[in-house]
């Protein structure tokens, strides 16, 4: 009997139920998709990494899941609710009918029970044939070919059944709960009560207004320092999400006096019903407001930061990887046979050395924002003059007690010269005072990329005296290879290398695997949180627009029973929507360009090339066409609530 009520329940409902559905379905198809990456990389030709890229994603993606499920968890949560507050009449039906909670509270069960199964086969059909798609985009995000065949992961699906399950035996449990505390006299009255709206005074809302921008502006100066969005993350968001409440706050009781000033368009046709209505629902969700319009700009700016980095990643690759093989070795003659034995397969052998020097951060005096997080080496100005003539670079001089600095990796090249142009300051070498700068010609690559290492080159002659002082100790010799086309001699150079004491074999392929992998983890978590959020904010965005039309019926009701043309009646609707959704939207534009320059900034000073203005764009173009369908969606919801009741 209560299966029975509760399917006739669904059906009779649907409508109600369609935004609760889809929300449902998109999250089941979101989660199922992120949670097959491992499937989706076996069809890519990365590199020789891909397993571990798989394997690395897909525990990285699992830890993240938790967070997911809990955000989720949230979302489903506040959609219940909606459906739940739009049956007060029928619960108020059943409860003069003599059916007891216990009973109310099954058939609230089975409904849920229902809606999840059918969201759950739908969510994983819809997350199988995106899944499809995602590989695709993956390949061509990465720029590899792609080996195309149907996939399934029987493990997501397992996983994402056990989540949203989980998921749904707390809703019902939530559900069960509210039916026990139902009190039939207080459901009679639910749409009679009115919220209370404290009123303030409307200088004291230009006054909050004013205090708003100040803080925004503090946070925005703030955020846009160098390295304040790593070091002060917390607070520069609690500052931004404080100025945005106060803002929000401030329209709220000063938006109505501002309209009233405009006498003419204030008593046009329907403006001043459209504007006390608008001004009634911002006093009252303002802080809903806040909340989307900061997780949108989280969505937006990781969207944004995750393409950009892929790209930047993408771009250095050739420019982080100059030799086929780098090998540091704590012997110079390990190599010299098999170079030797190799030579028709070999167009370049490039060797030096370097020498440690134990000095650490603390025993220089560097330029402001540079900081030696590595270790310190200094090498001979002959060699370092041997490497940049691989690059045909025009060779330097130094004069005495003077050195140049350099590191071994292209993206710290660009974070030491391009923010700074040079960098400079002194340190101490064998009780000898030096003086260093970059070099004022274009920087080489002394290796490919690996650990950040930091180098000072010095006169021939000083470095000989430090190595007779016996200052310098454990020498590090470099060998780095480039080898002819369509040859392969990786697998002779590992096994030789093995048998002998060697520091770090760095290989072309290696370091672009590596690449691929970092690539392959921004992009898809950057894409997966981002695309939580944004779907969140549109999410409860909308149930919210939905039940405040549900709520004020009654006064489209009254609008008609006065004559107002169905017409202005949807004008008025269209505006009241569109302004509510352009608030937040429009807010969140404004921080996430301000977030996306803060992302930058730091972005180039640690590591990676500039950001493209295309790609965000284009981000932000599609983003703002799908809260376009979406804000259309619920306007044609809220003319259908509206109609119902005329």
């Amino acid at each position: 009997m209560s299966f029975r009520i509760a399917l006739q329940n669904v059906r009779k409902s649907y409508r109600d139920y369609l935004i609760y559905f889809v929300t449902l379905t998109f999250s089941v198809a979101l989660f199922y998709v992120f949670g097959s990456v491992d499937y989706q990389l076996q069809l890519l030709d990365v590199s020789s990494f891909a397993d571990m890229t798989s394997s690395g994603l897909q525990a990285m993606m699992l830890i993240f899941s938790v967070l997911i499920v809990i955000i989720f968890y949230f979302l489903i949560r506040y959609a219940n609710n909606f459906l739940i507050r739009r049956r007060n009449k029928e619960f108020a039906t059943y409860l003069i009918l003599g059916m007891p909670q216990k009973t109310m509270g099954m058939i609230l069960v089975m409904e849920t029970l229902i809606i999840g199964v059918l969201s759950l086969v739908s969510g994983i059909i819809v997350g199988i044939i995106m899944s499809q798609v995602t590989s695709v985009f993956t390949a061509f995000i990465l720029s590899s070919d792609i080996n195309y065949k149907f996939i399934y992961s029987a493990f997501s699906m397992r996983y994402t059944v056990f989540c949203f399950a989980l998921i749904f035996l707390f809703i019902s449990y939530g559900n069960i709960r509210k039916i026990r505390k139902l009190n039939l006299i207080n459901i009679m009255n639910s749409g009679r009560e009115n919220q209370t709206v404290t009123r303030i005074n409307v200088f004291f809302g230009f006054v909050t207004l004013v205090i708003a921008i100040a803080l925004l502006v503090l946070a925005y100066v703030w955020v846009l320092q160098p390295y304040q969005l790593l070091l002060g993350f917390p607070l520069i968001v609690l500052l931004g999400t404080l100025a945005t409440l106060l803002l929000f706050y401030s329209i709220a009781y000063i938006f109505m006096n501002v309209m009233t000033w405009f006498k003419r368009s204030y008593y046009w046709e329907l403006n001043m019903f459209t504007f006390r209505q608008l001004g009634s629902r911002v006093k009252t969700t303002y802080t809903m407001m806040t909340f989307i319009s900061v997780i949108m700009l989280f969505a937006l700016v990781l969207i944004v930061t995750g393409i950009n980095l892929n790209r930047s990643i993408f771009a250095s690759v050739d420019v982080n990887t100059p030799y086929d093989y780098s090998i540091i070795l704590e012997d110079d003659t390990v190599l010299k046979d098999f170079v030797n034995q190799n030579k028709a397969s070999i167009a370049t052998n490039m060797t030096y050395t370097y020498y440690k020097t134990g000095l650490t951060n603390e025993d220089l005096t560097v330029s402001e924002g540079i900081n030696i997080l590595g270790e310190v080496y200094v090498m001979k100005l002959s060699d370092y003059n041997r490497v940049r003539a691989h690059f045909s670079q025009p060779s330097l001089t130094l004069d005495a007690n003077h050195a140049l600095f350099d590191v071994t990796s292209q993206d710290t090249i660009m974070f030491v010269y391009t923010p700074l142009e040079t960098v400079s300051g002194s340190l101490t070498l064998d009780s000898q005072f030096y003086r260093f700068s970059s070099p004022k010609a274009s920087p080489v690559l002394l290796m490919n990329s690996g650990p950040i290492d930091y180098f000072f080159i010095i006169n021939d002659d000083e470095l000989e005296r430090m190595l007779f002082d016996g200052y310098l100790h454990e020498p590090r010799y470099v060998t780095n290879l480039v080898v002819k086309e369509g040859q392969d001699i990786e697998h002779k150079i590992s096994e030789h290398i093995k048998s002998n004491d060697y520091i770090q074999f760095l290989s072309k392929h290696d370091v672009v695997g590596t690449m691929d992998e970092t690539r392959v983890i921004i992009t898809y978590i950057t894409l997966y949180l981002g695309m939580v959020f944004l779907v969140s904010a549109m999410v409860v965005q909308s149930l919210h627009s939905l039940s405040d039309a549900h709520d004020s019926k009654r006064r489209y009701t009254i609008l008609y029973n006065i004559g107002v043309d169905q017409s202005e009646v949807n004008r008025s609707i269209r505006t009241q929507t569109l302004i509510y959704f352009l608030l937040p939207m429009g807010l969140a534009l404004i921080h996430t360009y301000v977030g996306i320059q803060a992302v930058k900034l730091n972005v180039e000073r640690i590591s990676f090339a500039s950001f493209s203005l295309v790609p965000t764009l284009i981000t932000l173009g599609i983003v703002v066409i799908f809260y376009s369908v979406f804000y259309y969606f619920v306007y044609l919801n809220i003319k259908r609530i509206v109609r119902q009741h005329r």
